[in-house]
């Protein structure tokens, strides 16, 4: 019989307890590394993954994450998705839009290499991808937001990314006359 959640969580702070508070962090962020979310750094930081990503895991408190650390979570494999984990850096800090420069800080403070020459080509292609809102505000869509809190999931990630295509392509299916 599985436990509840209240059940498991109490049988884990007593694990816990057992130990000096340097072990409990230290085991709460092996057990973090096993599941495949980020880990607090210090017995300060909490551990909410709730709060930025909707329950689904894959960052700790947002506030205090670094930009290399939540790029290392997300694992982006493009430099479509780089700018989508970028601006959802930003967005989870409460920035809804962006600028070129304010990803460009990001990406330096990350570590990565920031394609400045072609920033417009990529957010075009991010736009075209259904990652960021059409327009002149650079504003991640709902889509992008979803596809970002499901990295470093990629299967989960490149599914959700199927079906938010797919019905586009209904809708345009939808609106062409059928031929006889």
């Amino acid at each position: 019989m599985a436990k509840s959640f209240g059940e498991s969580a109490k049988q884990l702070l007593e694990i816990l307890a057992q130990h000096g508070e340097e072990e409990q962090v230290r085991l709460l962020q092996g057990a973090a590394v096993m599941l495949g979310v980020a880990a607090p750094t210090t017995p300060s930081a909490g551990y909410d993954n709730s709060s930025a990503t909707g329950g689904r895991g894959g960052s700790t408190d947002s506030n205090t994450e670094e930009p290399a650390t939540f790029f290392a979570n997300k694992k982006p494999t493009t430099k479509q998705e780089e700018l989508a984990v970028a601006a959802r850096f930003r967005e989870n800090r409460g920035n809804e839009t962006h600028t070129k420069e304010d990803l460009q800080e990001i990406f330096r403070r990350a570590s990565i290499n920031f394609d400045s020459n072609n920033f417009n080509r990529d957010v075009d292609n991010a736009r075209r991808a259904g990652l960021f809102l059409k327009g002149k505000e650079l504003e991640l869509s709902y889509n992008g937001k979803q596809f970002v809190d499901l990295l470093p999931d990629r299967e989960k990630a490149n599914e959700f990314k199927k079906k938010a295509v797919a019905k586009r392509g209904a809708k345009k299916a939808a609106k062409r006359p059928k031929s006889k």
